[in-house]
Formats: structure tokens, C-alpha cells, sequence
């Protein structure tokens, strides 16, 4: 495999859950490019760092089609560098944290990594 480039290539997210956060659309399109290959991060949750194929850039871009994914998105401003050929999709990224576990596959809806997940932002919800 070759390097991709993801200048021109995007893919679109359908939205099942929004764990921590708002957001109103049914899509959601960010950076990317398909695979025919499942990316399982190897770690035990909780996850220290990203799947295996994150590149030379610290991030994982592939996505295998119809694939279950835990997106942690953050709010693109405009000051960050993660901006692919100069547009930021549906204002959001999540190149903002090199090496971090923040585009993950799942094995399902209650995968292991999603549950962790849940019970963090439940946590700090009842700190409040």
C-alpha cells in the first residue's frame, strides 16, 4: 500500500449516538479514506494510544466500509493544523490529539471501548 492522500478524499458518517456533546446531524464527514481491513485497537480499554495504522502524521485516516467507529471530535477554530487541503468538513476534527485513541473501531455498539467510555462521561457528569 501506498501513501493516500486526504485531499480529496472524505467519508461520510452516519450518527447512531452522541456519548458527550451536541450534535444534530444524521452525518457527520470528516478526512478519510475505505478499507477492506478491520483496525482493532490491541489495547485493553482503557485505550493509551491510536490503532495501529496511524501514520507519520500521528492519526489513523482509514475506515473500514461499514464499520462502527467512537469518533472524539473537537470544534475545528481555525487555528489548528489538522486542516486537510485547507477545508475543515462539518467543522469538526480529530487530529487534535497526535497518537491519541480518538477515531476507533468498534465490534459493535457495546464494544468494550464505548462502555469505558460511557461510564468516564457518565462519572464526571454526576461530579458536577
Amino acid at each position: 500500500m501506498g501513501t493516500r492522500s486526504l485531499s480529496n478524499s472524505n467519508i461520510r458518517f452516519s450518527v447512531e449516538e452522541v456519548v458527550k456533546g451536541q450534535y444534530e446531524k444524521p452525518t457527520l464527514i470528516l478526512p478519510g479514506f475505505l478499507t477492506d481491513r478491520d483496525d482493532w485497537n490491541r489495547q485493553n480499554p482503557p485505550y493509551m494510544s491510536a490503532r495501529p495504522t496511524a501514520d507519520a502524521s500521528c492519526f489513523a485516516h482509514g475506515y473500514r466500509k461499514g464499520g462502527q467507529f467512537l469518533l472524539m471530535l473537537k470544534k475545528w477554530d481555525g487555528s489548528l493544523s489538522e486542516v486537510i487541503a485547507g477545508r475543515p468538513l462539518d467543522g469538526y476534527t480529530i487530529s487534535w490529539a497526535a497518537l491519541g485513541p480518538l477515531n476507533e473501531q468498534l465490534g459493535s455498539s457495546d464494544d468494550p471501548w464505548v462502555q469505558w467510555v460511557r461510564e468516564q462521561v457518565k462519572g464526571k457528569r454526576r461530579a458536577k
